[in-house]
């Protein structure tokens, strides 16, 4: 059967241009908001966005499958989350975990793109690794909530949560084929 969300979302580039150009100013406004200056955040979020949209839409290929454009989209915000919570395992300071986290979404996303192209991997089973990434993640910050834990614990709980997440995803793609819907439906039940 056909993929139901398929009507629904757009082709690969065209949803990657779109998320790099809020992805790409989020990070480069916590990269430099090492500087503790809002209006150089502020100043790099609008420049990061229209260098992130211009970069993407010139040298995107046109036929960029969903699945990669996925789990590059995944990969960002599971940068974001390793980035960030690494970060507060050291220090809590924004002059810290902000950077930290900008740079987490720039490697996450390369990585993400360079796996899910090479692998040409299916946009079901990149749904499947972004579910279980976010339950495995939801998982670890409710067993941290359920401790209360100090702020290093904490972030560890989350991001121990987070890893078993991405593991168990990328193990569960081996093994199973899902559509993106099926993914949905999973995500609708666990909530």
């Amino acid at each position: 059967g056909e993929d139901v969300l398929a009507t629904f979302v757009p082709g690969g580039r065209r949803q990657l241009i779109g998320f790099s150009t809020l992805g790409g100013g989020i990070a480069a406004g916590n990269i430099l908001n090492a500087f503790d200056q809002s209006a150089i955040s502020g100043l790099a979020f609008v420049g990061g966005s229209a260098a992130a949209a211009v970069f993407s839409y010139l040298y995107l290929p046109d036929d960029l499958a969903l699945g990669t454009s996925n789990l590059t989209i995944t990969a960002t915000v599971g940068g974001a989350a390793v980035g960030g919570l690494g970060s507060l395992l050291f220090s809590g300071s924004d002059q810290v975990v902000a950077p930290f986290t900008g740079l987490g979404m720039v490697g996450g996303a390369a990585v993400g793109y360079y796996v899910g192209d090479r692998t040409k991997i299916k946009p079901g089973d990149a749904a499947l690794i972004n579910s279980a990434m976010s339950w495995g993640t939801v998982s670890g910050f409710l067993f941290a909530e359920s401790f209360g834990p100090g702020r290093q614990v904490y972030a560890g709980l989350v991001l121990t949560g987070f890893g078993m997440g991405a593991i168990s995803g990328s193990v569960m793609t081996r093994y199973f084929e899902i559509s993106r819907t099926h993914a949905l439906l999973i995500d609708v039940g666990g909530l």
